[in-house]
Formats: C-alpha cells, sequence, structure tokens
C-alpha cells in the first residue's frame, strides 16, 4: 500500500505490481496513470482513513467470496507491468523522444527558422490575435477593468 497525497511517478508502486502483490495507491499523480482501479490494483484516496481503508476492506472481503480474485489482480498488476512498463519500453520511447529533439533542433537551427517564424506567425494571427482582440472589444474584460 502506498497512501502518499501526492506521488510523482510510483515506482514502488510498479514494483509491487511487478512481484504480483495486490497493489493499493493514491489516486494523485502517478499511480494513476500506472493503475487501472479494480483490474490490476487500487486507486485510494488518501486525504481520510475512511477513505484509505473502506478499499482494502472491500477487497479482503471480495476474497471471502472469490479466492481466486487474489490471484487475478496479481497476475493482471504483473501483466500491466511486463506490457507497459518495461525498460525495452522506456529505451524505445526516450529513443523516439530523441529524434523528436533532433527534429526540433533542426527546426530552430538556421535552414528551419524562417520556416519556425512563418508557423508561430500562422499561429499567433489565427489564434491569440483574435482572442485578444475579443477581450478588448467586451466591457469588463480589458486590462483597466476590475475583476
Amino acid at each position: 500500500m502506498q497512501p502518499a497525497k501526492f506521488e510523482g511517478f510510483g515506482l514502488t508502486v510498479l514494483e509491487a505490481m511487478a512481484c504480483g502483490l495486490p497493489t493499493f495507491a493514491t489516486q494523485f499523480g502517478g499511480p494513476s496513470e500506472i493503475i487501472r482501479d479494480g483490474k490490476d490494483g487500487f486507486l485510494l484516496n488518501p486525504t481520510a482513513p475512511d477513505l484509505i481503508a473502506d478499499p482494502l476492506e472491500e477487497f479482503f472481503r471480495s476474497l471471502d467470496e472469490a479466492r481466486e480474485r487474489w490471484d487475478e489482480i496479481s497476475k493482471a498488476g504483473i501483466d500491466r507491468v511486463r506490457s507497459a512498463f518495461t525498460w525495452d519500453l522506456y529505451g524505445n520511447r526516450l529513443i523516439n523522444m530523441t529524434q523528436l529533439y533532433g527534429f526540433w533542433r533542426y527546426a530552430v537551427a538556421s535552414e528551419g527558422k524562417e520556416e519556425l517564424a512563418q508557423y508561430c506567425h500562422l499561429l499567433f494571427h489565427l489564434f491569440y490575435m483574435p482572442r485578444a482582440e475579443a477581450m478588448l472589444e467586451e466591457p469588463g474584460t480589458g486590462p483597466d477593468s476590475e475583476a
């Protein structure tokens, strides 16, 4: 169980799931992207003791009716880690991101600067300028208005 009020990523969550433990973790932050609630682990709201205890009690009570539930959650947790959070998958994502970074570096290099400037100019005129003009036209929304 990992009941932190917020968790940036959740390495301990992945480790518990990879070991086959039914995993309970905070719903705030990284674990919410790792755990599919009720399928391969459980997300908790750690802001009050009852919100932590109730899902734990519910899971252990469910084992009285269906003892295979532990094995189902355990296997699903292991499968989730293997299908989405391995070093190979991470390495491939990192390589893809570095290729994207290489493209961006090209875009801001001397050959790509003009194209990038045209793209930014287009975005400004399509999205930002009309919004700014609309705000200035509406009473009470300009920079001198009191909000």
